[in-house]
């Protein structure tokens, strides 16, 4: 998907010039740029304003009338020219609108729910189900980076886990969660504690709501979780029905793009 932004008249006698600028578009975003009528046009991606004596252009020629090109977002600041001096172009530019970052995982795993505040567990054994291309599975650390080369401004879902407890007292389940960059220094999430009543030698399945602002580039995050009593574990589901195994995992995590 992609939204026009501006058609742009260039000229030789002008040299190089930034199609960002131009554009409004900063460097390194996607775009796609549109030869829509004049001269050909010589096209570099730098960080720097080129050299008048480049002639080819970095993804492999100049562009003629009816050509079009992406540029893909961490590319770099694009620079354009006419070919001759005497030359006029006229280009489209668009902003390629990247594609909604999202993922589900799951885990069948049973995890032990700690006591200790200060040694919150995390929700080992976490799969893919689904992953829209823009994250990566930090299963040893409970959580998920961030690999879209773009921050991601906020996201919304589920957690949804079942927790058994087997002894009489009931307990409060206490819920948050944290983001780090390293994967040994974390940063609590601001808002995101939240709480769950657990009745003695019991079993439930419910869910709470995930979401997640402002993620950067390269950035995990996860869930901890830690009980106000012994005993509790998140355990996947097992039953019977009609002579068949029915099977539910332990816990179930999503989020969705806005």
């Amino acid at each position: 998907m992609s939204d026009t932004l501006n058609r742009l008249h260039i000229t030789g006698a002008g040299g190089f010039v930034s199609i960002n600028t131009l554009s409004g578009i900063l460097p390194n975003l996607p775009m796609r740029v549109m030869h829509t009528g004049g001269g050909r046009v010589d096209v570099v991606v730098s960080s720097v304003e080129p050299p008048e004596s480049t002639e080819r252009n970095s993804l492999g020629d100049t562009i003629s009338e009816s050509e079009e090109f992406d540029i893909p977002s961490g590319s770099g600041e694009l620079w354009v020219r006419c070919s001759s001096p005497l030359a006029t172009a006229e280009l489209s530019v668009f902003q390629i609108k990247p594609e909604k970052a999202a993922f589900m995982l799951v885990s069948e795993d049973i995890v032990s729910i700690s006591t200790d505040p200060d040694n919150a567990s995390i929700i080992t054994g976490l799969t893919f189900e689904y992953d829209s291309g823009h994250w990566q599975l930090e299963a040893a650390l409970g959580g998920i980076r961030n690999i879209s080369g773009r921050t991601i401004a906020a996201e919304k879902g589920l957690i949804s886990s079942h927790v058994v407890s087997t002894n009489s007292s009931t307990k409060i389940l206490f819920i948050y969660s944290e983001r780090s960059t390293d994967g040994v220094n974390w940063t609590k999430n601001p808002l995101s504690g939240r709480t769950e009543s657990v009745s003695g030698s019991a079993e439930s399945y419910g869910s709470k709501s995930s979401e997640a602002f402002v993620v950067l580039d390269q950035e995990i995050i996860r869930f901890r979780i830690f009980s106000g009593g012994a005993n509790v574990t998140l355990s996947p589901v097992s039953f019977v029905v009609d002579g068949e195994i029915v099977t539910g995992p332990s816990t179930r995590w999503r989020l969705s793009e806005l």
